[in-house]
């Protein structure tokens, strides 16, 4: 906001409108990074299984998601898929990791906003690329999710058509009135399989993309 030589704000001389600029979350001596990713869910994938898990472990900084969105569609691989049935994802909050879950992909997967930015401090994140999906380390899940997202798995091939869920934030651009997930020491997230496990014959998309920062102290 500009601020005149009498301390108030300065307005515009033709419209009267108070002068001001939107500028990202101050990231100090950190920075701002973004996954863009996908994870293939495959045929017999187990209900309840783990897809995507991220931990956040530092001690005395937060990680402030900005932005998150899921995107599911049904692939057709080894051929139609042999019933008819809901697909589903749920992104639950963990309140607590005393162990990081194991196997999988691990990353890191975080992309720098700017080349100048250090490297990520997020303690772990992992994709699944098994039926099982990622090896359950220790934690305390939510047991309701902050967002779950719906699709019908068709026993035909289909025309492919994307479902898309949009996250904490509301979409996938920073939208100033809503409060975003704050994580502290040992909080994080994870994305599970949410439906019955998928017919021998089928396949589905996940997709994830997510913005964050990560700070000494979030002013909110």
């Amino acid at each position: 906001m500009a601020i005149g030589a009498a301390g108030q704000p300065k307005v515009d001389a033709l419209h009267l409108a108070q002068r001001s600029s939107n500028r990202p979350l101050d990231h100090g001596a950190l920075g701002h990074y973004r996954i863009g990713t996908s994870v293939n869910c495959l045929p017999t994938q187990v209900g309840g299984s783990t897809l995507f898990s991220f931990r956040w472990g530092d001690a005395t900084r937060f990680c402030v998601i900005q932005s998150f969105k899921l995107t599911l569609l049904q692939a057709v691989t080894t051929g139609a898929w042999t019933t008819t049935q809901t697909m589903a994802l749920q992104a639950l909050k963990v309140s607590a990791f005393t162990a990081s879950d194991s196997g999988g992909i691990p990353g890191p997967f975080a992309v720098k906003r700017r080349a100048s930015m250090p490297t990520s401090l997020v303690t772990d994140s992992r994709l699944s690329n098994a039926a099982a999906g990622i090896t359950v380390g220790t934690r305390t899940v939510d047991s309701n999710g902050f967002q779950t997202l719906f699709g019908a798995g068709v026993a035909a091939a289909p025309t492919v058509v994307p479902y898309t869920m949009y996250g904490p934030i509301g979409d996938d651009h920073n939208d100033s009135n809503t409060h975003p997930f704050v994580l502290a020491q040992d909080e994080g997230f994870i994305v599970t399989w949410a439906a019955t496990a998928i017919p021998a014959a089928g396949a589905a998309i996940m997709t994830l993309d997510m913005d964050w920062a990560e700070v000494t102290a979030y002013p909110g």
